[in-house]
């Protein structure tokens, strides 16, 4: 199976970075990690970046820049992870 996921690495203008920690129900508990999920079928990558970013956060981003791509396997599916970086008005994200 081909499966497609996002990582958002959010920055405000005071040069933070946005880490969140992930919860006890999900894979790596406890870990720090950039907002991000899956990219549902009905939306594209950059859809589903800025849906994460909003889910995860609350935060409304600008800005949204695609830095690469990474593809893997999970098993046996094969995984393509879209990584951007997003700016954000919020003067203090910690």
């Amino acid at each position: 199976m081909k499966l497609y996921g996002t990582k958002v690495v959010v920055l405000n203008t005071g040069d933070q970075i946005l880490l969140l920690k992930r919860a006890d129900h999900l894979p790596s508990p406890g870990r720090w990690d950039f907002c991000g999920g899956g990219v549902d079928q009905d939306e594209s990558p950059e859809e589903a970046a800025l849906r994460e970013v909003q889910e995860e956060s609350s935060l409304t981003v600008t800005e949204l820049t695609l830095l690469f791509e990474e593809n893997h396997k999970e098993g046996e599916n094969d995984v393509t992870l879209y990584f951007y970086s997003a700016i954000t008005d919020q003067d203090d994200i910690s």
